[in-house]
């Protein structure tokens, strides 16, 4: 949990130094021991954490909402892994010689940044099946947002069963319906979507119904003048008129941004072992870590709002800043039996370190592919 980054001795011997308060690094744990000790830890310990952690922090926080709903994106990543014998053939391969990958999905909260679930799992799981499960971690208030990889009838049919609402991008030409509201002059429509053989077979397979679905087509035209077709289950035209979804749906983009704090920031491919079990602890602890980040951002937030309120901008609290600086603070965090002064001294650095929020910026999108590694045996030692 404590973001290891650096070579595994230095950081078992940084954490005892923090948890005895020395004033130099103390060699208590050989990292052959720690490898040893934690075979018999299993990772779903982080996962039921992470768990208790969001379910009572919501109960105990106002939080930020959308017209009462909770705004909820799911989508996945690639992570490449340590090439070893084992995690390949646990995770698999994309090629016969790349290095093995696994497959990330999470269920994210975009206004309020946290991940409300992770799943990591080999390659041959799509990532619809992924996202069914993320289904048993939403709530009744939950509006999931997703791309234009998620539609067809199952999906549809799955958020009936759970009696949660969406919002999915769908391709122009992703079905003949689609394709006859694209020729129309309509710009919102609702229409009753039949399930076709293949769909009813899914349907059986995942024990959901195939009765017909009323889904609602929104027309949104991008300042690039291309038609983006919204597919949603909100048939409310009254209370949710079609003007609002194109920001709406931008607002999936928290989720793309949350991964590259992940992958850069967090450094989630960076791993502490070459196990197929580490590799499943080493990912559910940042996550568990970098939740802890953001529940202590809603703390600071309020604060910053006040203490920048006659500036020009709306500012917030610079997450990368506040990552850092949960570096060794965790270790505080979950040792010391009433931590409420390390929390107000981080909220104070919080406070102290944001950066304003400038609206309607535009980039293009950068494709290229990172070919940073991180390699067990070239560890920084910092």
């Amino acid at each position: 949990m404590n973001l290891l980054k650096g070579a595994l001795q230095d950081e078992l011997d940084n954490f005892f130094k923090q948890i005895h308060d020395h004033p130099t690094d103390v060699r208590e744990v050989s990292k052959a021991a720690f490898s040893k000790a934690r075979k018999n830890l299993k990772y779903t310990a982080f996962i039921e954490l992470n768990q208790d952690l969001v379910t009572q922090s919501y109960s105990a926080s106002d939080t930020v909402t959308w017209y009462g709903y909770r705004l909820c994106a799911v989508d996945g990543s690639m992570l490449r892994l340590p090439n070893k014998t084992a995690i390949a053939d646990h995770f698999g391969r994309q090629q016969e010689n790349s290095v093995p990958q696994a497959r990330l999905s999470q269920l994210f909260d975009v206004l309020n940044k946290v991940t409300l679930d992770a799943q990591l799992s080999p390659l041959n799981i799509g990532e619809r099946e992924l996202a069914f499960k993320h289904l048993m971690q939403t709530e009744d208030n939950d509006l999931i947002i997703y791309d234009r990889g998620y539609p067809g009838f199952l999906t549809y049919a799955m958020h009936r069963a759970f009696n949660r609402n969406f919002i999915i991008r769908v391709s122009v030409d992703f079905c003949t319906e689609v394709s006859e509201f694209l020729a129309q002059d309509e710009t919102d429509l609702i229409i009753n979507i039949e399930a076709n053989d293949d769909a009813v077979q899914s349907c059986f397979d995942h024990d959901v119904s195939s009765k017909s679905i009323k889904v609602r087509f929104i027309k949104v035209i991008l300042d690039t003048g291309e038609t983006e077709i919204l597919a949603t289950s909100l048939l409310d035209c009254e209370k949710f008129p079609k003007d609002i979804f194109q920001d709406l749906y931008f607002k999936r983009w928290g989720v793309e941004e949350d991964y590259k704090t992940k992958k850069f920031s967090i450094e989630i491919e960076n791993f502490s072992g070459y196990s197929v079990e580490s590799i499943y602890q080493d990912v559910h602890a940042k996550v568990l870590t970098q939740n802890m980040v953001a529940l202590v951002a809603w703390i600071a937030q309020p604060e910053v709002d006040s203490e920048y309120k006659n500036r020009k901008h709306v500012y917030k609290v610079n997450l990368n800043h506040a990552i850092s600086k949960m570096k060794n603070v965790v270790v505080l965090l979950i040792t010391t039996a009433n931590p409420k002064n390390i929390i107000r001294a981080l909220v104070d650095n919080f406070v102290k370190t944001v950066e304003p929020i400038r609206k309607n910026r535009t980039y293009p999108r950068n494709k290229s592919w990172c070919k940073r590694v991180f390699h067990m045996n070239r560890k920084r030692t910092n």
